[in-house]
């Protein structure tokens, strides 16, 4: 974070001083006591389910400097105040969320980074990785770790920038309209991607045609003098490109873009192509499973080259770049079993390139899918996960194992007696698939676990591990 004097910090957060003990500039804040250090700010959020304000004595005695607060109780503040050393400071706040918010937004006004907001139905953490590990080699980089992605995860990335931050890579999700719009307006993105859209948060927004109104606001945000990146190839393509004044670079692999991906091919199941931009091209060879990877590397790519890398640093990015944990993750197991894990997220769209990815990884190993429910789907889950059965079958996948109440419908949708037989195995609880999954397995079977996050999948992968590598 960028130092500020005491006067600064107040007049950032929109804050009044209550209290002060020899204290004179805020180095750093935290919202976490679990991660606070000696000298941080204590910032206390305030949630459904906790109140930030039960952790300020926990803050205090692991050395926060002072804290924020929304009460201004005398006795409340007094006693805290007698728990702290010489050195405090105790500021008055309306909100601390917002507080927080415009603390970032300060910061990011001084700052000269050059800031990337990337959004998009799926896709959008993998392309923050692939352009992290490019921008890495080139320019300080702040990113944002795992899914940081909302109205607290994009400030916590910006207040990590210093001084010298050339880029900072924000992911921006949301799940209704406007919030990404909130997003922007503390982010203030020079660079504005949308990977694509499809039919994640169904259920809050009740059509496709909404979900891609809300991803819209980050390209809207994006000034006249910025760049938006815009997948050619999704439908949705000529809206967005219709919506912005700023440099558009498209990318694509089917129609004309800028950026292109050609001479497709997999090798050991993993993608390499012909990176394509003007009549220049590189080779690239990804090292994650799954050709739907391709359209990740060429958003990022083409961002890269908005900020004016060259192919050789944008292959070399590409190539070593390693995706957040839980992304499609390869892990090898004893006995040449190969674990994708796939269990951060899902909807029907990710299931249906997860689903390729096995297949084309696979080669002649036994393919098994460990699916569990989307959620959020809203009027069109019972459909999807339909659907899904659907697409089991259509990628030769030699036994399905489900979970949760949902993923009955994909077991249904797998039952069809036309195409491939697939071997089918419903359980009522993660326990339960462990159980099986570890009788069953077959050195080198490939595995893909994947469910929405709510389902909590890391347990069959944890489950897996202690058992296959103990």
């Amino acid at each position: 974070m960028l130092s500020l004097s005491l006067d600064g910090f107040l007049n950032a957060v929109k804050g009044k001083l209550l209290y002060c003990s020899n204290v004179d500039i805020i180095e750093n804040v935290s919202i976490d006591t679990r991660t606070i250090k000696k000298g941080d700010l204590f910032i206390p959020l305030k949630g459904d389910k906790f109140d930030g304000h039960n952790f300020i004595s926990a803050a205090l005695e692991k050395g926060a400097i002072g804290f924020l607060t929304e009460y201004e109780n005398d006795e409340f503040l007094n006693d805290l105040i007698s728990k702290a050393s010489n050195n405090l400071v105790v500021i008055k706040v309306l909100n601390a969320l917002k507080s927080f918010q415009d603390l970032a937004l300060y910061s990011r006004k001084r700052l000269k980074s050059r800031v990337v907001g990337i959004t998009g139905s799926t896709g959008k953490t993998s392309t923050k990785d692939m352009l992290a590990s490019i921008c890495a080699d080139n320019f300080k980089t702040v990113y944002s770790l795992g899914s940081f992605n909302n109205e607290i995860g994009a400030p916590l990335t910006i207040l990590r920038a210093e001084e010298d931050t050339e880029v900072i890579i924000l992911e921006m999700a949301m799940r209704g309209m406007n919030q990404i719009k909130e997003l922007t307006e503390i982010a203030l993105p020079d660079f504005g991607v949308i990977t694509n859209v499809g039919k994640t948060h169904f259920e809050f927004l009740g059509s496709e045609e909404k979900i891609a109104e809300a991803k819209s606001e980050l390209i809207s945000s994006v000034s006249d003098d910025g760049i938006v990146v815009l997948n050619r190839d999704d439908k949705w393509f000529n809206r967005f490109k219709s919506l912005t004044h700023s440099r558009i670079i498209t990318y694509g692999i089917n129609n004309t873009s800028e950026v292109m991906a050609e001479n497709i091919e997999l090798i050991d199941g993993l993608p390499s192509f012909d990176f394509k931009y003007k009549k220049n091209c590189v080779r690239v060879n990804l090292s994650v499973y799954g050709l739907y990877n391709i359209y990740n590397a060429l958003a990022a790519g083409a961002v890269a080259l908005g900020m004016e890398l060259d192919l050789k640093a944008i292959r070399d990015g590409l190539e070593k770049a390693v995706l957040s944990q839980m992304r499609m993750e390869i892990l090898k197991m004893p006995e040449s079993v190969t674990v994708l894990n796939d269990a951060y997220n899902a909807s029907p769209d990710s299931m249906r390139e997860a689903l390729k990815a096995l297949n084309e990884a696979a080669g002649k190993r036994r393919k098994i899918a460990v699916l569990g429910d989307m959620l959020e789907l809203g009027s069109i889950s019972h459909k999807s996960h339909l659907e899904v059965g659907g697409l089991v079958r259509n990628n030769e996948i030699d036994i399905l194992v489900t979970v949760g109440e949902k993923a009955k419908s994909i077991a249904k949708g797998a039952m069809e007696k036309n195409g491939h037989y697939v071997e089918i195995h419903s359980f009522g609880n993660l326990q339960e698939a462990v159980e099986f999954l570890i009788k069953n397995i077959q050195s080198d079977d490939i595995i893909l676990v994947k469910a929405s996050r709510a389902m909590h999948f890391e347990y069959i992968i944890n489950g897996l591990s202690q058992k296959l590598l103990h």
